[in-house]
């Protein structure tokens, strides 16, 4: 009986098949013994009814459907591929002999390639299957890896293919998926890059994080027409459902491809936290309204609220009721337990964004909140320029005055710093400036008048200077409240003049509802 089971290896950078098929079957193709002939556009091919039986599934079947039958049609010879695979069949080889240098070169080609493994994937040739799928790791490359995908997927409709060609398919991606999907690689990539095989490249792309993911998939279902709820399923296996805060994806994105087994758990979970804020919220503001005739007194405390509400954020324990009266006193000094329960911000981020969005706003321009300072060295440096990026305040003055920056949230606004952080490029060795020798943080509460030291008074700035360099970092202690923080960096100076300058402030810590009680 003869046997169909093939054997390869590489020898002078060419494949070379054997088989266990006589070799003097190849001289057997001869109208004299051939049983069989196969017409494609009026061309005769010639074989043998027994090795078409043995090789091809198809046409196992549809002998014994007919055992009689001489000639047949094909309905499938793209690229006339059907005489390659007889000639493999029989010549045992995918390789010819160049007459010119005697030396062997593939039959396969770029060109051939898709449509010749087309074709033995619809006659069921299984036994050259796997020598062909070396060819395309021999074949396919950066350059050309479009090309086969699309062959593979417009032409020729083998989707089987891009699992061959996946190594070289995440090369080419790494390139081309990029969070703007507008480039004309990146579209013609999404258009023929079939479903399953996207989620596969986004498995195997470990450096891309869940927002990433997210994104891009989102970009690449642009361009498909027809989703189906195993298409769905497969694309919400590339993300990790299981960490803490998976539920904020479903309000920061739009995830509406998500299958319902998956999403639905989810969305039950945000509604009910956030009706549980909202309850909690409206009872502040009830306590706060029999409290005083006054309403609450800090916009942000409100819409810091607000934005939790929305986010249904996990900061805080929803299941303990705060006692609004038992936070105030006429020190606006509050309890240190009960004001662990409010949401904690890093302030400038979150008013400059109000929470939530992408682009940061000019938080002076629109009178969110003021800052001030010492007179700046120029309009370009003014101390709005400390909270906005690729900006900063620079200010100068002789040696017997004062220089400081500060924030001030509104005369109600009540807020309860925890931490602060200073970049500046003050920190240096240049022979002809004196670097800055300690930090003072000064919190004012305009209601009585008060002023505390947030931190030691003239706290050393090598106790708590990052490594990285220009980078300012403590943390606050205390449980006062204010509506204005000042800073200073107190002995930076340059030829003679007092100077301070500051890439980025940024504060950490909870606003809390204060009434400015006018009885």
């Amino acid at each position: 009986m003869t046997s169909f089971h093939f054997t390869f290896h590489m020898k002078r950078n060419h494949y070379v098949i054997q088989t266990t098929i006589p070799h003097q079957f190849g001289k057997l193709l001869t109208p004299q013994v051939c049983d069989f002939t196969v017409t494609y556009n009026f061309q005769q091919i010639i074989c043998h009814k027994i090795i078409l039986f043995k090789a091809s599934n198809y046409f196992r079947e549809l002998f014994l459907r007919d055992p009689t039958i001489s000639s047949f049609e094909l309905p499938f010879n793209p690229k006339d591929t059907f005489n390659l695979v007889i000639d493999t069949i029989y010549h045992k080889t995918l390789n010819k002999i160049d007459p010119s240098n005697f030396r062997h070169t593939s039959i396969l080609t770029i060109d051939n390639i898709v449509p010749f493994y087309a074709c033995i994937e619809f006659y069921g040739f299984e036994c050259l299957q796997p020598l062909t799928k070396l060819y395309f790791d021999h074949i396919s490359n950066k350059k050309n890896i479009f090309i086969l995908l699309d062959a593979a997927i417009n032409k020729y409709n083998v989707p089987q293919i891009c699992d061959i060609l996946l190594p070289d398919i995440l090369v080419y991606s790494r390139d081309i998926l990029q969070i703007d999907s507008s480039t004309t690689k990146t579209i013609q990539f999404y258009q023929i890059c079939p479903i399953p095989i996207f989620s596969k490249i986004l498995n195997r792309l470990l450096f891309l994080t869940r927002k990433e993911k997210i994104i891009l998939i989102n970009n690449f279902l642009k361009h498909k027409n027809i989703i189906t709820l195993q298409d769905r399923e497969t694309l919400a296996e590339t993300i990790d459902w299981s960490l803490p805060d998976a539920y904020s994806l479903f309000i920061k994105y739009d995830l509406s491809w998500v299958p319902p087994k998956i999403a639905r758990p989810f969305l039950f979970d945000i509604f009910e936290k956030r009706d549980n804020f909202l309850s909690l919220f409206k009872n502040e503001v009830d306590s706060l309204q029999t409290y005083s005739k006054n309403s609450i007194g800090s916009r942000w405390y409100a819409f810091m609220w607000i934005n939790h509400i929305i986010n249904a954020n996990q900061s805080i324990n929803v299941n303990q009721k705060i006692n609004v009266n038992q936070s105030i006193n006429t020190n606006h000094i509050i309890n240190a337990n009960t004001i662990d329960n409010y949401p904690e911000i890093e302030v400038t981020n979150f008013i400059s964004t109000l929470g939530n969005t992408t682009k940061p706003l000019d938080v002076s321009l629109y009178g969110l909140i003021d800052t001030y300072g010492s007179p700046e060295l120029d309009q370009l440096f003014e101390p709005k320029y400390a909270l906005i990026p690729d900006h900063y305040y620079l200010a100068m003055a002789k040696n017997d005055q004062i220089l400081f920056h500060g924030i001030d949230f509104g005369d109600t606004a009540m807020f309860k710093p925890r931490y602060i952080k200073l970049i500046t490029n003050a920190i240096g060795n240049e022979s002809n400036k004196n670097n800055p020798e300690c930090i003072t943080v000064v919190g004012f509460n305009e209601s009585d008048g008060t002023s505390e030291n947030l931190i030691t008074r003239q706290t050393p700035i090598p106790d708590i200077l990052n490594p990285k360099i220009g980078v300012i970092e403590t943390e606050i202690f205390g449980e006062s409240l204010f509506n204005k923080i000042q800073i200073n960096l107190e002995g930076e100076s340059i030829l003679g003049f007092k100077m301070l300058r500051l890439y980025t402030v940024e504060y950490k810590g909870r606003f809390i509802p204060f009434l400015k009680d006018n009885q």
